[in-house]
């Protein structure tokens, strides 16, 4: 599933994501209720249709789901075979699939594409391509990328991850 982003998307702090009791990369599927614990929104229909991948209104089958974003889009609705969708508000009733309404159908389902496709976690440590000062202090399980650079005094906390060619300046603490 190509323009996926676990971190940018299904980690957000600002959406509020309840404790399933079970770990994200652990799951492949989850149920319409599930995601709508996680993510919000409303749904239409049964609430126990799982769904395990993500795909266009064209190419989803029984198993995935799809979106819904402009009123232009309705044909290919009415013909999807996908097993669920998410749809805005105004065309809630559009469909007789199982269904999340939303305000914004496509971050929804970018946020879905996070959940049910998750990267997997960042190694821990430093690469050997990275470059940390050695006044610079390193929490637990803190991973730093090729190419970054960690200046002097610099403080990175428990399970901070900085990504290829990242720049933490001198004294910065995260």
């Amino acid at each position: 599933p190509t323009g996926c982003s676990r971190r940018s998307l299904a980690s957000n702090p600002g959406v509020p994501q309840k404790d399933l009791g079970r770990s994200v990369l652990d799951m492949s599927t989850y149920t319409l209720g599930e995601i709508a614990t996680r993510l919000g929104g409303e749904i239409v229909g049964d609430p126990r249709k799982v769904v395990g991948r993500v795909g266009t209104l064209d190419g989803a089958g029984p198993d995935d789901i799809s979106f819904l974003m402009q009123s232009r889009f309705l044909p290919a609705l009415r013909a999807t075979r996908a097993g669920a969708v998410i749809v805005p508000t105004a065309h809630r009733d559009a469909t007789e699939l199982p269904r999340i309404v939303c305000p914004n159908p496509h971050a929804y389902f970018a946020r879905v594409c996070a959940l049910l496709h998750p990267l997997p976690p960042d190694p821990t440590g430093v690469h050997s391509a990275a470059m940390v000062d050695a006044g610079a202090h390193l929490g637990r399980n803190v991973s730093v990328g090729p190419f970054a650079v960690v200046g002097a005094g610099a403080v990175l906390g428990d399970d901070v991850v900085i990504g290829p060619q990242v720049c933490i300046g001198a004294g910065v603490t995260i």
